[in-house]
């Protein structure tokens, strides 16, 4: 992911936003461009799908390997509760 962010590892972005904070990440990207509406809207697949079933012990290592960067970056911590 950080090829996406970042320019020889010099971010070229001011935020990274997380899907378990969706919301509060829209709200942060509308006050930014100035958008004043007060209806955060999502969109929903046709499935209830709870990604976090997909992800087993070898998934996340296999993850947190490959994206380590951008996890360390973020602080990020897998949460399969």
């Amino acid at each position: 992911m950080d090829e996406f962010y970042t320019i020889n590892r010099e971010m070229a972005v001011d935020k990274i936003f997380t899907m378990e904070n969706l919301s509060e990440s829209i709200r942060t990207i509308n006050s930014i461009v100035k958008y004043t509406s007060q209806d955060i809207q999502t969109s929903k697949t046709q499935y209830d799908v709870n990604y976090k079933e997909w992800l087993d012990q070898e998934m996340i290592e296999f993850i947190a390997e490959k994206e380590k960067y951008t996890l360390n970056l973020i602080d990020y911590q897998f949460n399969l509760i």
